[in-house]
């Protein structure tokens, strides 16, 4: 039996579709037939070579989505079979690409998806809502009432960082490049909506008050970022949309002695053991069931459009994230 990947065969080429053969599923695995998979950022990057976080060519593209457990291998139960689970520990030696009709997994790491959740959101499971949580509550010391600012908060990360924060009590402040994203977001739950200008950091009252800044786009949006911090605040940057070096403010580094970091999902999950993952995200399903939360969905593409899938993605100004379907 075959099945239909999209692959990168090598950098210099766009993505194929390619048919491969169903092989044996081994000790401790687990084949799925996948149900949806976005279309994010991080996969652009790896089309184009630049992630750092790069499998080898040929590789099968996808850094995320939800399948059904088809099969299991000899020692793993059979209760799995029918169940729907997502694989929060992709990563450069351990790559598992889902834009495909069928994934095969370890069975250590996958995540069952409770029964509340849609399959569209069960898709996108697998990065930013456990990178919003494990920055809110690990990172740095927050007690409610605390106040956070981010760039791209229209994003899909952006969105989880308000929908975190907002449950546990930190007030946002959100910077946006439309008008028409300052009521959604605050639909969501964000406490403020700035549309972004230059030196935007002025037009804040809560400047000098925040304990953390989020950065997804880098250079001056950073540099703003920067000068809003309180002493000792601290800059976690866990994207570069802008494509340009993180800047921060002299004032905010040598005076506020502020923390420039980052922070990159596959590399911490690598880090620490699966019970501590299913921890992270038993919380968030608890969170989810008593406080509904979901992504816009702009369109759902058949894994033979592929290259209307991705032109759509590409796009600017978009409000949703596409997603492929798997028959």
């Amino acid at each position: 039996m075959t099945y239909r990947s999209l692959c990168i065969k090598t950098l210099s080429e766009k993505p194929v579709l390619v048919d491969q053969d169903l092989l044996a599923l081994e000790k401790g695995q687990v084949r799925l037939k996948m149900l949806y998979a976005p279309i994010n950022p991080a996969d652009f990057n790896m089309m184009d070579g630049h992630y750092v976080i790069q499998p080898d060519c040929p590789f099968v593209l996808g850094n995320e989505g939800v399948g059904v457990v088809d099969s299991v291998g000899d020692d793993v139960d059979s209760s799995w079979i029918g169940k729907r689970v997502f694989f929060p520990f992709q990563m450069r030696r351990q790559w598992f690409g889902f834009w495909a009709d069928y994934v095969t997994l370890p069975i250590q790491g996958c995540i069952e998806v409770p029964d509340f959740m849609d399959d569209h959101q069960a898709a996108m499971m697998a990065i930013n809502p456990l990178t919003a949580l494990v920055v809110l509550s690990d990172r740095v010391s927050l007690k409610k009432g605390d106040w956070i600012i981010q760039n791209a908060a229209n994003s899909a990360l952006g969105r989880w960082f308000i929908y975190v924060a907002h449950y546990y009590g930190f007030h946002t402040v959100n910077i946006v490049r439309r008008d028409s994203l300052v009521e959604p977001l605050k639909q969501l739950g964000a406490d403020s909506v700035i549309v972004y200008e230059d030196q935007f950091s002025k037009q804040l009252p809560q400047k000098g008050k925040f304990k953390l800044a989020l950065n997804g786009v880098g250079g001056a949006s950073a540099k703003e970022l920067s000068k809003c911090l309180d002493y000792q605040g601290m800059l976690i940057t866990y994207g570069a949309m802008g494509r340009e070096p993180v800047c921060v403010g002299n004032v905010a580094l040598i005076y506020k002695c502020i923390i420039s970091t980052g922070f990159n999902r596959s590399l911490w999950a690598e880090s620490v053991f699966f019970d501590y993952v299913q921890d992270y995200y038993d919380r968030l399903f608890a969170m989810l069931k008593t406080q509904s939360f979901s992504i816009p969905i702009k369109h759902v593409f058949e894994l033979a459009d592929y290259s209307d899938a991705l032109a759509m993605a590409q796009q600017s100004n978009l409000d949703g994230k596409v997603l492929f379907r798997f028959s």
